[in-house]
């Protein structure tokens, strides 16, 4: 004759009774419910199990939550569900950097099973949390450089833009020592040619003096030669001056603000590499406390 499994109230003690027309088991001492499958322990273990290699993980931890109705503090299958809700199988994995840039698992989700662990291994579920916790963290860093980054290298291409544009107002001219063309600051070429104009305007004042004998006409010609001079001087240097200091203002302004964005970046990577150091730690951390949950 078969024996008849008798099964428990998990609230009271009581003796269930089966409904057969709801197929529910029913407490007559304190009136909870239970469907027939919360009795079916190796079933859904082994659902689980087969999700599990599946790699479906979500419908395992459903499963497996299923089973921690009946055995809520069961350190094995706690780990599972901690693991599978994260869509991982081994912690380690985390060890992996590229890893740690796609975690966007939401670590909330996982507090309760913390709550529900033992005495003997909430430690244990408190350390794994706590690394998961860490590389949500680093992922959201990763995204927080991202647009950093983007920011540093246009600042930086608007520089090279500008160094280009300050390069285009040089004076070019062919150095025949060296065999190439040359460029010259055109404030470098100023300070040297007002000399010159000087030069020349006294020069052509002098000469006039000496064909016309008229210290008038001197002056007269020594002037049309220093306004001549000067519209050069102005047409060749000053315009190209003035767009220098201009686009040298400009440069200025940019690099200030490359300055604060390289700070900015600088300093989520350093929280980055801090996140890194502490799951190291939180990992080694961990394997001795599950040592000493799986015993000697």
């Amino acid at each position: 004759m078969e024996e008849r499994k008798i099964h428990l109230c998990d609230a009271c003690g009581g003796h269930l009774k089966v409904d057969l027309e709801k197929q529910i088991y029913t407490c007559p001492f304190c009136g909870v419910t239970y469907d027939y499958e919360y009795f079916k322990e190796d079933d859904i273990i082994s659902k689980a199990q087969t999700f599990e290699e599946r790699g479906e993980f979500d419908a395992a931890v459903d499963a497996y939550k299923f089973y921690l109705t009946k055995d809520p503090h069961n350190t094995e299958v706690l780990k599972k569900v901690m693991l599978f809700t994260h869509h991982i199988e081994d912690i380690n994995v985390l060890r992996d950097v590229k890893v740690m840039e796609g975690f966007t698992s939401d670590t909330s989700e996982t507090k309760w099973v913390v709550e529900s662990s033992n005495e003997e291994s909430k430690e244990f579920f408190e350390t794994e949390q706590e690394i998961f916790e860490k590389a949500y963290e680093y992922h959201n860093l990763v995204e927080e450089l991202e647009p950093v980054d983007t920011e540093v290298k246009k600042l930086e291409d608007k520089i090279l833009e500008i160094d280009g544009l300050i390069g285009g107002q040089y004076i070019s001219y062919e150095n025949k020592d060296m065999g190439f063309e040359d460029h010259k600051d055109p404030r470098e070429l100023a300070v040297k040619c007002k000399f010159l104009y000087v030069m020349a305007t006294l020069f052509a004042a002098l000469l006039m003096l000496a064909c016309t004998r008229s210290f008038i006409g001197g002056i007269i010609f020594g002037l049309i030669t220093a306004g001549l001079c000067g519209v050069i001087h102005y047409y060749n240097f000053v315009t190209r001056i003035r767009e220098i200091e201009k686009l040298e203002a400009q440069k200025t302004q940019v690099e200030e603000e490359l300055s604060k964005k390289r700070e900015a970046r600088q300093n989520v990577v350093s929280r980055m590499n801090a996140a890194l150091q502490n799951i190291r730690k939180l990992m080694i951390k961990l394997n001795k406390l599950e040592d000493q949950i799986e015993g000697p």
